[in-house]
C-alpha cells in the first residue's frame, strides 16, 4: 500500500523528514515521519488535521520545535496557518494578530532565523466564478512566532505567483514564478529576471545579496549582483520541494 504525502519538510535539528498525507492504514489524515538514518517510517493520525482537499506549504521552526503549514483553499473564518507541535504531537490552527495576510493560494512560505520568524509572500488571490485577469500578488508579511503577531513588509517590486523563495542571514530571496496569471490559466507572464532580494532589517528591496560571513570563502563577504542574464547560484540555494512515497 502506498502512502503519499505533501507539504514535505526536514527537521533540521533531528534530520527527520515529515509530510502530511491523506491516506493512512486507518484511512484518516496523517503525518508521516521518515528517519533517513534508520530508513524507517511511522504515521500519526491527525483527528483535527486538514481535510483531503487541502494543499500545503510547510516549514520547520527550530525556535518552536514545530512544523508550520500555510494551507489552501481558504475557508471563511478558518486560519490558513497551522502548527504541528513536534513535542506535544498536536495539530492546531494558529491564532495570530497584527497585519494578518489576506487569503491566498500558492504563496512563497519560508522560515527565517531558525524559525523565529516566518514569511509569506505573493501567491494568488482566492477566487471562484468569473475569470480574474490576474491572480498574482506582490505583498509580503512576516510572523513573529514568539508573539504570533504579523507585520506587513514592503511590497515586492513585481507580483510573484508560484515562485521559489529562500532566506539567508538578513535576506529574503524570491525568484521566477509569474507576475501575471489569470484564474483560467489562459494568460500567464513569467518573471524571467533575476531574483528580488529583501533586506529584512532595512525593509527595502534590491538585487544584491551579501552572504552571511560564515558561508563565505575565508570569512570575506561581498555583495553578489543578479540580473536577467546572469546570477551566481553557488551562493544561493532556492528552496525546492521533495516528494516521497513510502511503500
Amino acid at each position: 500500500m502506498n502512502y503519499a504525502s505533501n507539504g514535505i519538510v526536514t527537521d533540521t535539528d533531528s534530520g527527520q523528514i515529515y509530510g502530511y498525507g491523506s491516506s493512512s492504514p486507518t484511512g484518516d489524515w496523517n503525518i508521516t515521519v521518515f528517519d533517513p538514518v534508520r530508513n524507517t517510517a511511522s504515521y500519526q493520525t491527525l483527528p483535527d488535521g486538514p481535510n483531503e482537499n487541502t494543499t500545503m506549504t510547510t516549514v520547520y521552526s527550530s525556535a518552536k520545535k514545530s512544523l508550520f503549514t500555510f494551507k489552501a483553499p481558504y475557508v471563511t473564518g478558518v486560519s490558513q496557518l497551522n502548527q504541528y507541535d513536534l513535542v506535544a504531537k498536536t495539530f492546531k490552527p494558529v491564532v495570530a494578530t497584527g497585519d494578518i495576510p489576506p487569503p491566498r493560494t500558492s504563496p512563497c512560505f519560508v522560515s527565517v532565523n531558525n524559525g523565529a520568524k516566518l514569511i509569506v509572500a505573493g501567491g494568488g488571490i482566492e477566487t471562484s466564478g468569473a475569470v480574474v485577469p490576474n491572480l498574482a500578488l506582490d505583498d509580503v508579511y512576516m510572523l513573529d512566532v514568539a508573539t504570533m503577531v504579523w507585520t506587513k513588509m514592503a511590497n515586492m517590486p513585481t507580483k510573484y505567483f508560484g515562485a521559489a523563495c529562500a532566506a539567508s542571514g538578513d535576506s529574503f530571496i524570491i525568484w521566477r514564478g509569474y507576475n501575471v496569471c489569470s484564474s483560467d490559466m489562459m494568460a500567464v507572464t513569467a518573471n524571467w529576471g533575476g531574483p528580488a532580494i529583501l533586506d529584512m532589517k532595512a525593509n527595502t528591496w534590491g538585487t544584491s545579496y551579501t552572504p552571511p560571513s560564515k558561508t563565505t570563502n575565508g570569512g570575506n563577504s561581498s555583495a553578489l549582483n543578479f540580473s536577467a542574464k546572469s546570477f551566481m547560484t553557488g551562493y544561493l540555494a532556492i528552496a525546492a520541494a521533495t516528494l516521497f512515497v513510502i511503500m
